[in-house]
């Protein structure tokens, strides 16, 4: 509990803020509700507490109407949402048709309420059930998770903003990984520092690249795409779209959706000294130093134009960066 609680450090709660921690979880994870509230109270004076259970919304949401009967105050006028998984938010198997169609309409009008927040951070902890949800074993899991969090947030935040210093400016990025090379553009997109104020454990620099840039192959290590795992695949592509795989079913998969999700749509890189171990769980593997990664598919929840049906991180350890020609250290 104590590596989970250092995240609020990161956060960078103030006194007159108004915090909302919700728990996405059963009445047995509680505890890690209870614990934020109290610790969050060092820091604000406006704390609620939510609590959000899916067994009870499986049959509280299999009624008509049940939706427009909800009262979606506690979500509106926050500045602080602190989400705490416990579980997947996805509806389970035993959702009915009907509710499942109600979840997901109040999930849709509480979410619009919540991004309205300056601040909203989701982390997700250390249970059986989310392990479960992103197909890992449960102790390498907790383990890294644990690493993730034990970290100096302040040195995080710094290390974002001194690489963001150097490379804001830059136009172009030429990525190696072995013998294939990588050109990607960012021009004058943004860069964000995500150093734990949005995904816990945090820890990347990340921009909207270009949506119609990348051109040459990259090497990626592992990763995991509708439930299936392609080990050291090279991907190709062309004026930002993925042209070649060199595991067909990759780019087999990715066909079956609309075309932007084969465009490259985020080029980051990792921050978080406390990890250290690809695991093939991006959102885990991306905030490691020393990595890489480029998104296929949409960005623009992050300033960019990609529409793709997903976002999906492909993490790599580069052999060489360059931007504008110059040896990017990471």
């Amino acid at each position: 509990m104590k590596q989970i609680l250092k995240c609020i450090e990161g956060i960078g709660i103030k006194r007159e803020d108004k915090v909302l921690i919700q728990l996405w979880g059963s009445s047995s994870d509680l505890d890690y509700l209870h614990a934020f509230e109290k610790e969050s109270k060092k820091y604000s004076d406006y704390i609620t507490v939510y609590h959000h259970s899916k067994s009870g919304y499986m049959s509280e949401f299999d009624q008509d109407d049940v939706v427009e009967k909800i009262d979606f105050k506690p979500f509106e006028e926050n500045d602080v949402v602190i989400d705490l998984m416990a579980e997947s938010i996805a509806p389970t198997p035993d959702f009915s048709k009907k509710a499942i169609g109600n979840y997901r309409v109040f999930m849709g009008e509480m979410f619009r309420r919540l991004m309205q927040s300056s601040t909203f951070v989701q982390l997700r902890l250390p249970t059986n059930e989310m392990a479960d949800s992103l197909g890992l074993n449960a102790k390498t899991y907790v383990e890294v998770l644990n690493n993730g969090l034990d970290v100096d947030y302040k040195e995080i935040k710094s290390t974002g903003e001194e690489m963001i210093k150097k490379i804001s400016n830059s136009q172009e990025f030429l990525i190696e990984t072995g013998d294939e090379k990588l050109v990607v553009r960012v021009d004058d997109r943004p860069w964000y520092n995500d150093c734990g104020n949005g995904d816990i454990p945090c820890g990347e620099v990340y921009t909207p690249c270009i949506e119609t840039s990348a051109n040459g192959r990259v090497l990626i290590e592992t990763t995991k795409l509708m439930g299936k795992t392609f080990d050291n695949i090279v991907l190709t592509f062309e004026e930002g779209k993925l042209i070649e795989s060199s595991e067909p079913g990759f780019l087999k998969l990715l066909i079956e959706m609309n075309e932007d999700s084969r465009r490259v749509g985020e080029l980051g890189f990792g921050t978080n000294n406390g990890l250290s171990n690809l695991i093939n769980c991006p959102v885990l593997d991306e905030k490691i130093m020393g990595t890489a990664h480029i998104a296929l598919g949409r960005n623009t929840m992050f300033g960019g134009k990609n529409e793709g049906d997903i976002h999906h991180d492909l993490v790599f350890r580069p052999t060489r960066v360059l931007f504008d020609g110059k040896e990017l250290i990471l």
